[in-house]
């Protein structure tokens, strides 16, 4: 007759529940309704750890994000190996200097127990062992036992297993790389096989869920380029790569033979240069999604460019564009001084949000380019049969002057009707979004005629039409 694991007393059962890691609790009690009863207390110990550590921090104080904090990644370490937390976090934030990465610090300060340190690094000695290019690197080894927060913390995004967003504050503008941090990242982005002697922590491939990271800058400043961070451009895994004021100039980096699977790329409040976009660009096989908020006035040809390049590497894969200016005013705009160009190149493009501006075309009579928006000419809007590509399905206009955005309206719809079937079958929706709103007058004419096309008329406060 065959053995059944319910027929031990609850006694040894409720032992054998407490013996199961808690990256195993949730398949383990799945199986049977009786272990899932005895196993009660124990789950919701384990649901509210799971609350408790779902997004942890390193390096900034607790009130700044209201979770979990830890001031060294060996202290990190140290609780997570102590009480398995290793599966709970989902998020992780890194909230340190960079120029301070590769320094020890005063870890065995935070060891009441003078020996704790000594025994902690027995612990995690056969974590390294798990990981052949942190073990076969002495310099990385001794420092992750002695406490290099670089080392550690690369040691920690080994062994968290579920985390699938990844939160990176950089301060300082001219500070040096993570140092030793990169080197592990690099190590974990070329080399995929290891052991997996480390049941538990160590059994999956190091980020292998992380889907998000975001870049922001810090109390400080303005931060700088994200070549320090470049081996997570490359993760199978990642999807998503956002970045908040950041300013990069000639940021690039070489990782041959890696393609990455970035689906969208958004940049904000941000000043990124054609190198460097050209950098983050090249690498990535189907893009997506592309925002990009920029933070300083600029110029016609600039913007020109970031659409060629958006052109040159997305132009079958581009679904969403959203292109706008912190400090683009409608003064230069009436001079066609931020006209982009032609989207058409862009076959599969189905969203499409712009400045106002960036839809006035210059009359330039001038027989040398002018770039700068002031001297640029006059200008007017251009037309969206002219400008649009054939999959567009809907247009999003921003401006912050009512006037100018009325009489673009009306403009940028001219000889749609008549060609909508032609150049522009998918349209459903054109959106002019303006504090001021379009008026009533232009907005009753934008209603009637968008109706009459089919096509739905939206304003800030909603539907037109």
């Amino acid at each position: 007759m065959p053995f059944s694991l319910v027929a031990l007393p609850n006694e040894i059962l409720l032992e054998i529940v407490h013996t199961i890691a808690n990256a195993d609790l949730d398949n383990f009690t799945s199986t049977c309704k009786i272990l899932r009863s005895l196993a009660a207390n124990t789950l919701r110990k384990h649901q509210e750890r799971k609350k408790a550590y779902s997004k942890i921090t390193y390096g900034n104080p607790a009130d700044r994000y209201r979770v979990r904090t830890w001031a060294h990644p060996t202290l990190m370490l140290r609780d997570l190996l102590d009480n398995d937390l290793f599966c709970y976090p989902k998020e992780l934030i890194i909230d340190y200097p960079v120029h301070d990465w590769d320094r020890v610090g005063n870890v065995s300060g935070h060891f009441k127990d003078p020996e704790a340190l000594a025994r902690l690094s027995e612990v995690v000695k056969p974590l390294i062992r798990s990981f052949h290019y942190l073990d076969s690197d002495e310099d990385l080894r001794r420092g992750i036992l002695q406490g290099d927060r670089g080392a550690t913390m690369g040691l920690l995004l080994h062994l968290l297993q579920n985390l699938t967003a990844l939160m990176i504050t950089v301060y300082h503008e001219d500070s040096p790389g993570p140092g030793n941090l990169q080197q592990v990242l690099d190590g974990l982005l070329s080399n995929t096989n290891r052991s997996n002697t480390v049941a538990n922590v160590a059994s999956a491939r190091p980020l292998s869920k992380l889907s998000q990271v975001k870049f922001t800058h810090g109390r400080h400043g303005i931060s700088r380029n994200l070549s320090m961070w470049a081996p997570l451009f490359y993760l199978p895994s990642l999807r998503s790569v956002g970045a908040y004021s950041v300013r990069a100039k000639e940021d690039t980096w070489n990782y041959s033979g890696f393609r990455s699977d970035i689906e969208k790329l958004k940049f904000i409040h941000s000043d990124i240069d054609i190198k460097s976009l050209d950098n983050y660009l090249k690498d990535i096989k189907d893009l997506q999604h592309f925002q990009f908020h920029h933070s300083r006035r600029s110029d016609r040809i600039s913007l020109q460019l970031f659409v060629q390049k958006l052109a040159m590497y997305a132009s079958h894969s581009l679904r969403s564009l959203d292109i706008r200016g912190s400090s683009i005013t409608d003064h230069p705009a009436r001079s066609g001084g931020f006209f982009i160009g032609s989207l058409k190149a862009f076959q599969n493009l189905a969203t499409i949000c712009l400045e106002s501006s960036m839809f006035i075309e210059p009359v330039d009579a001038r027989k040398d380019p002018v770039s700068n928006a002031h001297d640029a000419g006059e200008g007017w809007p251009c037309r969206l049969i002219d400008m649009l590509p054939k999959s567009s399905v809907v247009v999003r206009c921003y401006s912050r002057d009512s006037e100018l955005i009325s009489d673009l309206a009306v403009a940028m719809l001219q000889d749609l009707p008549e060609r909508r079937a032609e150049l522009l079958p998918n349209l459903k929706r054109i959106a002019f979004l303006c504090g001021g709103g379009l008026g009533h007058m232009k907005g009753s004419v934008l209603a009637k005629a968008c109706r009459e096309i089919g096509v739905k008329l939206e304003g800030q406060k909603g539907a037109l039409n």
